[in-house]
């Protein structure tokens, strides 16, 4: 009989342990349940070996803007290295990505990047209808037109835009999904492999999350190190959260071992939503 009594309440103990899992919301209940909206915020931190070595933040400005007479969202990522790290090898890049509102196909980006002695600032212009992107990169006082890309298919996304269009794919793991992305030198295939899914923790909090190995096709010769952002050979993972495919954490190569980004905190705009 004890034996008994034994085993039901342990039956009964795992039984509510998986009712209890059950019930646990995909991420938290603060978290914004739409894609994108005006005003958003999300803030990571740069690790390496346990040490910290930046901060990155993605935005979406809270005003919508006018641009060749569309409605428009400013997308904004910045990275800048920590005081320590700033002292031996300062990075300080800025990405800016003008994209319409109802399709997130960019109009305009531009990129300010120091890193260590290396400084550059590149424009992008997008112009659909033409099919044809132009890419400007800023030298001797002046933008300079580098690249023409003519009878370019669209849509194709820059490498700050490219993370926030994937936010509206129906990601389910074992399925490939390709966007084409301008990085300003050329034009490739971003190819994003959806590996798992799984419930997740990072110091933002507790979501379900899919893993996504991503590859780039870029035809002849390799991306550069300065073409990146999102873009880029050297990121090894990214998991994003399973509602609304925000970012949560990123792995990727460095010389040494694997550098990681990880959500710390996030805001999201009051109204609208009911989020904060």
């Amino acid at each position: 009989m004890k034996r008994l009594l034994v085993m039901l309440i342990l039956l009964s103990a795992v039984a509510l342990g998986q009712q209890t899992q059950q019930k646990m919301p995909p991420v938290p209940a603060n978290w914004c349940k739409a894609p994108i909206v005006p005003g958003e915020k999300l803030i990571y931190a740069v690790r390496w070996k346990g040490i910290h070595a930046g901060t990155s933040t993605l935005e979406v400005a809270p005003k919508v803007r006018k641009y060749r007479n569309k409605e428009c969202l400013l997308l904004t990522a910045r990275t800048h290295s920590s005081a320590a790290i700033s002292a031996v090898y300062e990075v300080n890049d800025i990405v800016k990505s003008l994209v319409e509102r109802a399709t997130l196909q960019p109009l305009k980006s531009s990129k300010r990047l120091k890193e260590g002695p290396h400084k550059a600032r590149q424009l992008l212009f997008f112009y659909p209808d033409r099919k044809r992107i132009r890419y400007y990169r800023y030298k001797k006082n002046r933008y300079v037109l580098t690249r023409d890309h003519k009878n370019t298919p669209f849509p194709t996304y820059d490498v700050l835009s490219v993370v926030f269009a994937l936010r509206f794919k129906k990601l389910s793991v074992g399925r490939k999904y390709t966007i084409k992305v301008c990085t300003g030198k050329r034009i490739c295939d971003a190819e994003f492999v959806v590996v798992e899914r799984k419930r997740i923790k990072v110091e933002a909090g507790e979501f379900d999350a899919l893993r996504i190995g991503p590859r780039f096709k870029v035809g002849k010769g390799k991306l550069g190190v300065k073409e990146g952002l999102f873009v880029s050979e050297k990121i090894a993972e990214v998991w994003v959260d399973a509602v609304t495919k925000r970012p949560i954490l990123m792995r990727a190569k460095v010389p040494i071992g694997t550098a990681e980004v990880e959500l710390v905190r996030y805001e999201f705009p009051k109204e609208g939503d009911g989020n904060e």
